[in-house]
């Protein structure tokens, strides 16, 4: 599916985006109704995580599409695109890699 078919094939459109049988819809992705096949991914998701640990039934397929995805976007290698946790770990994390860590410790150490 392309985004000409979108745009050119009516019944796929209203398929893909139920919102459009009966609305019409004027703003951007960042905001808006969900496509049906975003709603099937998020369901199928929902199911497996309600009965396992969340992070582990994420498809590993899609980790990897999505650095590559990202890479692409950034003009980064997809090793280079990291997913992390709580944003608590992502803090720690950039601290460390900033050597903020290193130099928050020391003046602890030294106060």
């Amino acid at each position: 599916m392309t985004l000409e078919d979108i745009l050119h094939n009516e019944e796929l459109r209203n398929h893909e985006f139920p919102v459009t049988r009966d609305k019409i819809f004027l703003a951007h992705a960042g905001v808006c109704p969900l496509p049906r096949r975003v709603t099937a991914a998020m369901n199928e998701y929902i199911e497996r995580a309600a009965r396992d640990d969340q992070e582990e039934v994420f498809p590993a397929g899609r980790f990897r599409d999505a650095r590559n995805a990202l890479g692409r976007l950034l003009q980064a290698q997809p090793e280079e695109i990291a997913f992390v946790g709580p944003t608590s770990t992502r803090a720690q994390l950039c601290g460390q890699r900033t050597g903020f860590a290193q130099r928050r410790q020391h003046r602890d150490l030294s106060g």
